[in-house]
């Protein structure tokens, strides 16, 4: 996976990843989706193998191909040119998921699990071969450029 933000200024979008480097000319057809002027995602670059699970090795190769990514969107950062990271996370994802349609397939909105006991989470996330999870509190804001005391990212060192 590769953390990424999508921007929208002046009805262009650009893709640019963690290190402010523009990938937006490799990946084009995430760029033709119809997002508000001024608003900024915050989300990964995935390929899934034919399981469905996330590729690491698949992710890096498609930087040299044309097609294959779908980009998971967990957060949203500013809407319509405002700053909404001082929102809790709760509001924020209402507000991305009236952004994003539920029937992209170039674009996912990652989804809040809320309520659930995050060791029997973890452990799923393990028995799956999965990476690992992110413990986020729901009412905590979106800290830009630095970690986050209210999230926690819990690895999955056995895969």
């Amino acid at each position: 996976m590769d953390p990424c933000n999508l921007f929208t200024v002046g009805n262009k979008p650009k893709l640019y990843t963690r290190h402010s480097n523009d990938i937006s000319a490799r990946f084009a057809e995430l760029l033709s989706y119809p997002l508000p002027d001024g608003t900024i995602l915050d989300g990964e670059l995935v390929v899934t193998d034919e399981t469905g699970k996330p590729d690491f090795e698949s992710c890096m190769q498609r930087f040299f191909r044309s097609k294959g990514h779908t980009y998971c969107v967990f957060d949203i950062l500013y809407y319509k040119g405002r700053d909404v990271t001082s929102l809790p996370l709760e509001e924020r994802k209402l507000l991305l998921f009236d952004v994003l349609p539920d029937d992209s397939s170039l674009m996912a909105k990652v989804k809040t699990l809320s309520g659930l006991n995050g060791e029997q989470l973890f452990s799923l996330c393990c028995s799956q071969s999965l990476e690992g999870i992110v413990l986020k509190r729901k009412d905590s804001a979106y800290t830009v450029g630095q970690r986050s005391k209210h999230w926690l990212k819990v690895i999955n060192l056995l895969i």
